[in-house]
């Protein structure tokens, strides 16, 4: 009975993976419609290239996470990623503000506007 109990949540584990796969698949593809309006000069090859990168992103990701999370566990290795994510985003910010001058005093609403995203 134990060893039943244990596969049958083995494989639910399991399936929410593949259905969190799956959702990261489907948020990169429907980036990829936000992409459109405001890259208007690439060409298609390097709009494919730019969502592939970030499909395979999310599976070398996936097929990694393993390592750190044995070595420090799973907890450990969620709180690290999660300091990264916020470092990464206060970069992005620092970059954005200081590099992109004309972004300052601008909402998000005329942002979208002027890059025709609607």
């Amino acid at each position: 009975m134990a060893t039943g109990r244990y596969l049958n949540r083995s494989a639910v584990v399991a399936a929410l993976g593949g259905l969190l796969f799956g959702f990261d698949t489907a948020v990169i593809a429907g980036a990829t419609r936000a992409l459109l309006p405001g890259f208007t000069h690439l060409p298609p090859g390097s709009l494919g290239a730019t969502v592939t990168s970030a499909l395979v992103g999310t599976v070398f990701g996936a097929i990694l996470a393993g390592i750190p999370s044995g070595r420090y566990g799973r907890r450990d290795t969620l709180c690290g990623l999660t300091v990264f994510c916020q470092a990464t985003m206060v970069v992005q910010f620092v970059v954005v503000l200081f590099f992109y001058p004309e972004t300052k005093g601008i909402s998000l609403e005329q942002m979208q506007k002027k890059l025709g995203i609607s």
